[in-house]
Formats: structure tokens, C-alpha cells, sequence
């Protein structure tokens, strides 16, 4: 019996792996190749065999497995091809949503886009903490606390009759 993926040329699979790679499902891929090659017959589970994070691609050969590996690594280490994780760009979609939501007399939609907009402009959206204080001075530390003799005394005494 033939393998599935026996009928992509190595172009058609290159393209198929490194689609996968960018966390595409099979489905998306497939969609993917047969408009590139609207002649290719190909099923999602001949799809499924060139990822071999699945179970059908656990016998992917080594040469795909290396572009598969190549890919997924160059796509998470280079989010700014992505234009929606800019900051820009979403504030751009989201003054569009807020232009059609005001011509559609939406208020809803609209209150929700400028409230999404705020949050996106004012750093709602960032893991960024300050670590120093006013500008970039050291934070003031300061005790509170002072011990003495007759403190530790007295409060080992309170435990003490806690105990008894």
C-alpha cells in the first residue's frame, strides 16, 4: 500500500510541514495547499502525517522533522510578523471597529472598542513592573520594626501561657 503523502511533491510537502509548524491545523493546511494546487487530492489525515507531533507523523523522516523543528523555531522567535501583537495595529482594528460600530448607531459595540482602545493605550495589556522608584532612583526601604530585650520577654511570656 502506497503512504498517504506519497501524492505531494516535496514543494507541495515543504509547504504543508512549515504551514503545521506555524500551529496551523491540518484542515487550515490542506485549505492552504489545495489553493496553491487546486489539483492535489490529499486528505486532512495525509495532512496530519507531516507533523510529528502527531501520532501520524511519529515516523516522520528526519530531513522534514529538521524543517518542521527550523520553522516552529524562526516563527515563535519573530512575533513582529505577527501585526496584531504590535500594539499599533491593534489600536488601528480597533478605531475601525469603533468607526462602524458609531455608523451602525452601535453603542454597545462602540463603548466597548473605546473602552478595549484605553486599555490597549494606557499598557493594560503589558507584563512590565517597575523596579525602581521615581525616575529609575532605588526604592526607599525602611524598618519598622524595632526588638528589644524586653519585647522578646514579653511576647515569649504571651506564648508561654498560651501554652499552659
Amino acid at each position: 500500500m502506497a503512504r498517504a503523502n506519497a501524492k505531494l511533491s516535496d514543494e507541495q510537502r515543504i509547504r504543508g510541514i512549515q504551514h503545521l509548524a506555524c500551529f496551523k491545523t491540518s484542515t487550515e493546511t490542506l485549505h492552504l495547499l489545495k489553493q496553491e494546487w487546486p489539483s492535489i487530492d490529499v486528505t486532512v489525515q495525509a495532512i496530519d502525517a507531516l507533523s510529528p507531533l502527531t501520532y501520524a507523523g511519529r515516523n516522520l523522516a528526519k530531513r522534514w522533522r529538521v524543517i518542521f523543528d527550523e520553522t516552529r523555531k524562526v516563527f515563535l522567535a519573530d512575533i513582529t510578523r505577527i501585526g496584531i501583537a504590535n500594539p499599533a495595529v491593534r489600536l488601528e482594528m480597533l478605531a475601525g471597529v469603533a468607526t462602524r460600530a458609531a455608523a451602525k448607531k452601535n453603542d454597545v459595540l462602540l463603548m466597548s472598542a473605546l473602552e478595549q482602545a484605553a486599555k490597549e493605550s494606557g499598557g493594560a495589556y503589558t507584563n512590565r513592573l517597575q523596579l525602581t522608584g521615581k525616575d529609575g532612583a532605588p526604592i526607599a526601604q525602611t524598618v519598622e520594626h524595632q526588638v528589644t530585650a524586653e519585647s522578646v520577654k514579653s511576647a515569649m511570656g504571651e506564648v508561654l501561657s498560651w501554652l499552659k
